[in-house]
C-alpha cells in the first residue's frame, strides 16, 4: 500500500474546451457556472502564519458587472458537489426562496 500512496501521481488533466464548443454553448442559455478549484498540495497548503486569514481574492469580479453571485463551498465532503448540482438545477423539487445573504461582492472591501 505505501509503495502506491507514495508515489506521485499526475494530477488529472482539465476538460479540453475548444471555442466552438463553448460559443455553441451560447446557444442554449445565457448563464454560466465557473467552478474554481486549487491543484496544489503538500503539507505546507495547511500552515496558518500570521496575517494569513485565508482571503480569496474576487476583486476581478467586479470588472464583471453579469456576475451576480459567487458561491463559496469551502469543504463540502464527498457529497458536497452532489448538493451543489442538485441545488443548482432544481432536483426533487424547489429551493425557493433559496439561500442568501445581504452581503454583495462588491461590500467585500469593508470586511479587509
Amino acid at each position: 500500500m505505501y509503495e502506491f500512496f507514495a508515489r506521485y501521481h499526475e494530477p488529472a488533466a482539465e476538460a479540453d474546451l475548444s471555442v466552438e464548443q463553448i460559443d455553441r454553448a451560447q446557444n442554449f442559455t445565457d448563464t454560466a457556472v465557473l467552478v474554481l478549484g486549487r491543484d496544489s498540495g503538500g503539507e505546507e497548503c495547511d500552515r496558518h502564519f500570521r496575517g494569513d486569514y485565508g482571503l480569496i481574492d474576487l476583486s476581478w469580479s467586479l470588472r464583471y458587472p453579469a456576475v451576480k453571485s459567487i458561491l463559496f463551498m469551502g469543504i463540502p465532503g464527498q457529497e458536497g458537489a452532489a448538493a451543489l448540482a442538485d441545488i443548482l438545477i432544481c432536483a426533487g423539487g424547489s429551493y425557493s426562496p433559496a439561500p442568501g445573504t445581504d452581503c454583495g461582492v462588491e461590500d467585500g472591501s469593508a470586511f479587509l
